[in-house]
């Protein structure tokens, strides 16, 4: 039987355990104990969300690994964590506390709600180069001028992720061209990009679907208020489904149109009543063998 170590890691090997582990080897090491033991007050979390403070929340007792765990925004204990599967932030309040104490993310999932991030924070989060799902719902990313994130800067983070939704968005007028150059690692089966700061032309946003789209994917795509109203929302739709019939994608059947649902509703039926009104178009590569 293996034996606790009884002695500290220099701290030029500390740092590189930390800086090269994934969860798996973190877990191996906490479990032979013949090379780590754990008094370097670091919890192992494989899901780890962070809300707000109702008052509702009971202090669980922390342990070296723990499959999940629930902090509040204002937690202060002195634990520092190690995240390798899934982070969701759902709180608007400041999390500094909380973010300055996780050391690593080796992340397959970052799902954050209506809390800002800075470009050196989001960073930090996707370093694992695994974000398979990524959510950024009502989340701005800024850099240290104030400036924000443009679209294409986020995506360039996540090459293997499918599953993908950001709102809003900002852009250039070469954003679109721009993502069709960033390496792919894998196709993208749901992309939901809302509420973008500008209008595109159509033809630039099918060249971009034909990219990274799988044959089952779906897409969704939506403008802010007052950038787009109905009548250029219609041309663009027309213009995508023109693009599309030129264009065919390769598809078990022949790529009739793109567009398969069109509609205008109000964006606070979901989301919170300071959110401007939005106007979606989902796109969805399925085919239809009756559609005209």
């Amino acid at each position: 039987m293996s034996q606790t170590q009884e002695f500290v890691f220099p701290k030029n090997v500390w740092d590189n355990i930390i800086t090269n582990l994934t969860g798996s080897s973190w877990i191996n090491l906490q479990r032979t104990c013949k090379f780590f033991y754990f008094k370097s007050n670091i919890i192992c979390v494989k899901n780890l969300e962070i809300v707000p403070n109702d008052g509702k929340l009971k202090e669980r007792n922390k342990k070296p690994m723990m499959k999940n765990l629930k902090l509040t925004s204002d937690n202060t204990n002195g634990k520092k964590f190690f995240v390798y599967d899934k982070l969701h932030i759902r709180t608007q309040r400041p999390i500094s506390s909380i973010f300055s104490r996780i050391m690593k993310c080796n992340l397959e999932e970052l799902i954050i709600e209506y809390h800002n991030l800075t470009w050196n924070e989001y960073l930090f989060l996707v370093d694992g180069g695994r974000i398979k799902k990524l959510s950024l719902e009502g989340a701005n990313i800024k850099h240290s001028n104030g400036d924000c994130v443009l679209l294409e800067d986020i995506m360039s983070q996540i090459p293997e992720a499918y599953d993908i939704y950001i709102f809003p968005c900002y852009t250039t007028n070469e954003t679109f061209s721009k993502m069709c150059l960033l390496p792919r690692k894998v196709k993208i089966d749901y992309l939901w990009l809302m509420d973008f700061d500008r209008s595109f032309k159509a033809f630039e946003v099918f060249d971009y679907c034909k990219v990274v789209l799988n044959q089952e994917s779906s897409f969704t795509i939506s403008f802010a208020a007052g950038i787009a109203d109905n009548r250029n929302i219609h041309d663009f739709r027309m213009e995508f489904m023109q693009a599309a019939k030129r264009n065919e994608w390769k598809c078990k059947k022949p790529f009739v149109s793109a567009v398969l649902n069109f509609i205008i509703e109000k964006i606070h039926k979901t989301y919170p009543p300071n959110v401007p009104a939005m106007i979606p178009m989902t796109i969805n590569r399925k085919i239809l063998s009756n559609y005209i």
